[in-house]
Parts: structure tokens; sequence; C-alpha cells
């Protein structure tokens, strides 16, 4: 593929992960897809790397016909494995990574496309808001202690982490690119440093966004998300002796703010793996 201005009438893959999608918000994901892309005048072929879904997920992917959809099955896979199959099937000069659980706005891919022409920039990520009332309520209290606008926290966070919520990407970043299929997590920060080797700048677009469903994670989630930030180097040991001091004291301020159980439950099952990691981490360097 080459760096060539983008033509009037552009065709974009656009590639979604699935296992078992369709809550909380499938539908009108796949509706935003159409909309932002109807606005931007392009054509979007929505590639969908599933993983043995049952709940309708593809009866509802086949509706959206105005997407020509196809489908690459990846029931023994992860989300590494499964990103590695996207981008292998893409078309395009450029594709699209967006979660099932985010829903464009209708200007985003209009935005985005007037940022990716630059041909230095390898990859453009939007800025995520929050869907989860309680997510919403944790964030505005959290950005009140830190004395931060969500503008500049997010800034922060995406300065040194690769996501893909909703992220344009020009495939000559990536034509050579082998995700490690062991990354079940961190697989989207991976894929931003290749992006950099290649001499492509990553960046975020404060403007294009989007909203986003709450994470369901795991204990285990937690603990590879921890353990392979520090192997792909976006997390420093110091950020494991922060959150060990910082997190009971944020948890205790949060729940004193939101009155919320499970916002502490899943805060405790985070700190208590994160620092599960760390020790792992530090076991192996002493050996």
């Amino acid at each position: 593929m080459s760096r060539n201005a983008i033509n009037q009438r552009t065709s974009i893959d656009v590639i979604m992960l699935t296992k078992d999608s369709l809550l909380p918000c499938l539908r009108e994901s796949l509706d935003a897809i159409e909309c932002s892309a109807l606005m931007a005048n392009i054509t979007v072929r929505l590639i969908i790397v599933d993983k043995t879904s049952t709940d309708g997920t593809l009866a509802e992917i086949m509706r959206h016909e105005e997407l020509s959809p196809s489908i690459i099955r990846d029931d023994f896979g992860n989300r590494a494995t499964a990103r590695q199959r996207g981008i292998e099937a893409v078309e395009t000069d450029f594709f699209v990574f967006v979660d099932s659980d985010v829903i464009l706005e209708s200007n985003w891919f209009s935005k985005m496309l007037e940022v990716i022409k630059n041909p230095d920039v390898g990859a453009v990520w939007g800025y995520v808001d929050p869907i989860d009332p309680l997510e919403k309520l944790e964030k505005k209290h959290i950005l009140r202690l830190y004395r931060r606008t969500q503008e500049q926290m997010t800034q922060k966070h995406s300065a040194g982490r690769g996501l893909t919520h909703d992220t344009i990407i020009r495939i000559e970043a990536v034509k050579s690119i082998q995700i490690p299929p062991q990354l079940h997590v961190w697989e989207d920060h991976y894929i931003r440093l290749h992006i950099e080797n290649q001499g492509y700048k990553w960046i975020n677009h404060p403007d294009a966004r989007c909203s986003h469903a709450r994470h369901t994670r795991t204990a285990n989630d937690a603990y590879l998300s921890a353990y392979y930030g520090y192997r792909l180097g976006g997390l420093k040991l110091f950020w494991f002796f922060r959150r060990a001091f910082i997190d009971p004291i944020i948890s205790t301020y949060l729940l004193f703010k939101t009155k919320s159980i499970e916002m502490l439950r899943i805060r405790i099952m985070q700190y208590i793996n994160f620092q599960r990691a760390f020790v792992h981490i530090i076991a192996q360097r002493l050996m």
C-alpha cells in the first residue's frame, strides 16, 4: 500500500472482535458505524473475528447488510490472535478497530480521516467517554481528587499506552506485524510499539469521540494486564509500589463518594491481582 492521499470515496475495513457481544450495545455500535461512515462518504466492510458466539451476536451483525460483514472464526484464540487475523484480512489502505461495546459519534470517521492523511501518522486513537453511570461517577470523583479535566487525564493515560477501542490505522504500518499469541491483554499496546518502531506516529485525537461501556474484567485479566504491562515496558516497578500505597486510599475515598460496594469489589480484585503480578515479576528478577 502507498501513502497517497485519500480518494474522495474511500473504502475502509472495520475490524470488530466478538464473543457473545450482543450486550450491552452491539446494535447501537453497528448503527453508529453506518451513520458515521455515511456522513464521511466512505464505504465500510465489516470484518468480524468471532469466538464461539451463541447469543445472537452473528445474527445481529448479518442484519447490517450495508456494512458488508464477513465472519472469521477464531474459536480457540484470544484478543492477540483475533487482532492478528483481522489485520491479515484487511484490503484497504486504512482500517479501523472498533470494540463491540463502543458507539462512535456521527462525525468520527470524518475527523479521523483528516488526521490519518498525514503520511507520518500510522494510527489515531479517539477520545473515550464512559457509558456506565457508576463508571462516570467514579471518574468524576477521581478527576476532582487529582484536580484534572477528563481531557487532561485521557492525554496522560494515552501518552504511554496503546489502546484500540476506536482506532484508525495505516495498513502499511502493520503489514509485517506478528502479535505474540500469548498477549490476551496489552496486544493493543504491542500494535502501538510496532507502528512506532516502523517510524510512524501514534497519536490521540481529542475531538473524535466515542462512548464506551465498562469492561467486565476477571481476576486473571487484571493479573495479566499488570504482568504484560510490565513486560512490554508500559508499566514500571514504581507503578506497582505506587498502586500498593495509593490504591487503598483512593478506594476508600471513592467508596465514601459513590457508596458503591460493587466499585469497591472491582478495585479490591484489581489491587490483589496487580500485587500478585508484582510478586511474580520480582521472583523472576531474582532467579
